[in-house]
């Protein structure tokens, strides 16, 4: 992970729960933030890009605004609104019986989930 005043690149592993659906995913990306200035308070733009594992698996992106609030040493504070794109790679499975015949069918389907939230977070 590499940091400077205005720039950072790290990555992290998230926890999503989609509330409608019951289902969790892992998400495993790469961020960068660019800080607007340098000052105790400070406003950013944030992006993340990834892949989930866990219930959902597929293609993971979230962009945002936000504020960062230093601390003592090098820690901080972040809070963002965030949009977030998941698309979640599933197989359909469909079985029926017709005329005393059985009948199986599957198929690749992928959704695209989309999602606003409040994101806080802690600098070390």
């Amino acid at each position: 992970m590499t940091k400077n005043h205005y720039f950072f690149v790290g990555g992290g592993v998230a926890l999503n729960y989609y509330t409608d659906a019951d289902l969790i995913a892992a998400p495993i990306y790469a961020n960068f933030r660019a800080n607007f200035i340098n000052k105790r308070v400070t406003p950013f733009a944030d992006v993340k890009t990834g892949y989930a594992v866990g219930d959902i698996e597929g293609a993971y992106a979230s962009i945002g605004v936000g504020v960062r609030f230093s601390l003592k040493g090098k820690k901080a504070l972040n809070l963002a609104l965030m949009y977030n794109f998941q698309d979640y790679d599933t197989t359909t499975d469909y079985s029926y019986s017709y005329g005393g015949h059985y009948y199986h069918d599957s198929w690749d389907d992928t959704w695209e989930l989309h999602g606003v939230g409040v994101r806080f977070g802690f600098e070390f």
